[in-house]
């Protein structure tokens, strides 16, 4: 696990404890055809404009985890 600022970098195992623990919000910044290809489970496909407008409306009772297809 990595920081920088307020982004915190996690691997694949901390991932399948945060899905297992249902314990986050997983968003996949893709376009829907990446998206509807594959995904992580539980994700939800949310556009990088739509996040900007509604970032407010996620809730801060859990972790928020983003992914695209450009790497870290």
């Amino acid at each position: 696990m990595e920081t920088r600022g307020k982004i915190i970098y996690i691997g694949s195992k901390k991932l399948d404890e945060l899905i297992e623990e249902n314990s986050a919000i997983i968003i996949d910044l893709r376009d829907m055809e990446e998206f509807e290809y594959a995904h992580i489970k539980f994700a939800k496909n949310i556009s990088p404009e739509k996040l900007e407008k509604e970032k407010d409306l996620l809730p801060n009772t859990k972790k928020i985890v983003i992914y695209c297809d450009m790497g870290a």
